[in-house]
């Protein structure tokens, strides 16, 4: 049963709620945020603020105080006129974007905190245009020099460049309606992510893009965008059979593709339940013929010990694999900035497991990082079998693809997946051509 709401929390609820409707109503076209920047302005005043617009149009709040080091981030310019909010129970609905977050950001400079804050321009690359029937269509409006988030990025060139206030912390609240960080292939988990791509939103869609390994400076969408005005001419990335044949109706053709493996999914319960014969025997050997220790918390220095202990044990050691090892090191780094959960096995006091793995949504779970020490029988599966125990209650999870490694995809075939998905790398004509 839920607690109900304080007196103090139903008004800050109900502050929100009338911020986001107050300025859900005011116009904001991308290029002319004006009358909304100045309402934001002199909200910052009140709240005793420095306030600054920089020569692009992004409104800054700046603040001195204890929290001044953290930014809070939202954008200014809606894809369509203002329009008056609807509410009905729980549920708000109407110009939301980005209104929830100019609210949510301005309730906490109304609870007293003190953090800075920027508001930029130009985030939204569509506009509605209304049609001859009265329904409306979103278009993608023309961009100087095709820039996207033209705002943000010439905020980040202030902020790393030219000004001497560097945040700590950066903090951004938008509001996508398409496009989650945890739907799809392995490579879109949060630390991948952070490591070797970017995301980026257009026409309210979440786009993620992934660096290319060996041309580092050609990023490829990871998975096929929903704008099929993005399919042309375009760089991709896990895309499926399905996507291909979607593609090809489209009369666009393949400059380039390559398949470069399997994605395996699993039904966690399988492991739960430990309904593989192979499977919960080799668990069982380990758990049976070894006095372990299962931690959650680990040195770093023993972890790194252990890692290049590993290292040196591999034969093949290609850029492939250097890269593998550097991307070890950054989720070592960003654990306690990106979270997720880790497990430590100890056998005779020495390190021989680690894992790291997170829950990406409500449907699936992902293996991140996973190193053993393959002289221990079963270590393997019973470090899977431990992982999948702490997410029982989510129904999927994926280890990513075999990543052109024989041993690996023999490994991730044996742990019987319920679903795999053929995955290319393409590059496509430009349509009609």
């Amino acid at each position: 049963m839920e607690r109900p709401l304080d007196s103090r929390e139903k008004e800050k609820g109900n502050y929100v709620v009338e911020e986001i409707s107050h300025l859900s109503q005011m116009d904001s076209f991308s290029t002319k945020e004006q009358e909304l920047r100045e309402y934001l302005k002199k909200k910052g005043l009140e709240f005793g603020l420095e306030t600054r617009v920089d020569d692009k149009g992004n409104l800054w709040f700046l603040s001195d105080k204890p929290g001044g080091e953290i930014l809070l981030c939202s954008h200014l310019d809606k894809v369509g006129p203002g329009a008056k909010l609807e509410q009905g129970g729980d549920e708000i609905i109407g110009r939301l974007d980005d209104t929830v977050g100019l609210g949510i950001i301005l309730s906490v400079f109304k609870d007293g905190y003190s953090p800075s804050a920027l508001f930029t321009v130009e985030e939204e690359s569509g506009q509605e245009v209304l049609q001859e029937d009265g329904s409306t269509l979103i278009v993608t409006r023309e961009l100087e020099g095709e820039i996207h988030n033209a705002g943000a990025r010439f905020a980040t060139d202030q902020m790393f460049e030219e000004l001497p206030y560097k945040p700590k912390l950066i903090i951004t609240i938008d509001v996508s309606t398409s496009g989650k960080l945890g739907e799809g292939p392995f490579i879109v988990n949060p630390y991948w992510l952070a490591y070797n791509g970017y995301s980026e939103k257009f026409d309210r869609e979440l786009l993620l893009y992934d660096r290319d390994i060996v041309f580092r400076n050609d990023f490829a969408y990871i998975s096929l965008p929903k704008n099929k005005e993005l399919w042309s001419a375009a760089i991709m990335t896990h895309l499926t059979d399905e996507d291909l044949s979607k593609i090809e109706k489209e009369g666009i053709g393949f400059r380039y593709k390559m398949s470069y493996g399997l994605e395996y999914q699993y039904l966690t319960r399988d492991f739960v339940e430990l309904k593989d014969h192979r499977f919960r025997k080799a668990a069982r050997r380990f758990e049976n013929k070894y006095k372990f220790k299962i931690k959650i918390n680990y040195s770093k220095k023993k972890i790194l010990d252990f890692l290049d202990e590993w290292e040196s044990q591999q034969k093949e050691k290609n850029f492939i694999f250097e890269m593998a090892k550097d991307f070890e090191r950054f989720c070592l780094n960003q654990y306690k900035k990106i979270g997720g959960k880790r497990l430590f096995i100890e056998v005779d006091g020495q390190l021989v497991a680690y894992c790291l793995f997170m829950k990406l949504n409500k449907n699936y779970w992902v293996g991140v990082e996973r190193k053993v020490n393959y002289k221990y029988e079963g270590l393997s599966r019973f470090l899977l079998y431990q992982e999948a125990l702490i997410f029982k209650n989510i129904p999927y999870f994926t280890l990513g693809s075999g990543a052109q490694d024989k041993g690996i995809e023999d490994y991730k075939k044996s742990l019987k997946p319920f679903k795999e998905d053929k995955l290319y790398y393409v590059i496509t004509e430009e349509k009609g051509k």
